[in-house]
């Protein structure tokens, strides 16, 4: 399991999704590193840098993940 870390926090978009007619969407640019579901929910995958895409209607936003490995304690 890989850990990301991210400067910014995504809303509880399931709620948002959920109360709004807008188009709600998400896209990783860098699938190999951080894979993002319907809900923005994002995955690690590898270490590395990754783009997110995240869209309301016509409203484009690019956020920046980091993927690093788990530390063994």
């Amino acid at each position: 399991m890989y850990c990301v870390k991210c400067g910014v926090k995504l809303a509880d978009t399931e709620k948002a999704i959920a109360d709004t007619e807008k188009t709600i969407g998400f896209s990783s640019l860098e699938p190999q590193f951080a894979r993002v579901d319907a809900n923005g929910r994002v995955t690690g995958i590898a270490e590395g840098e990754a783009s997110i895409l995240v869209y309301v209607d016509s409203i484009v936003e690019l956020v920046t993940v980091y993927v690093t490995a788990p530390k063994i304690e």
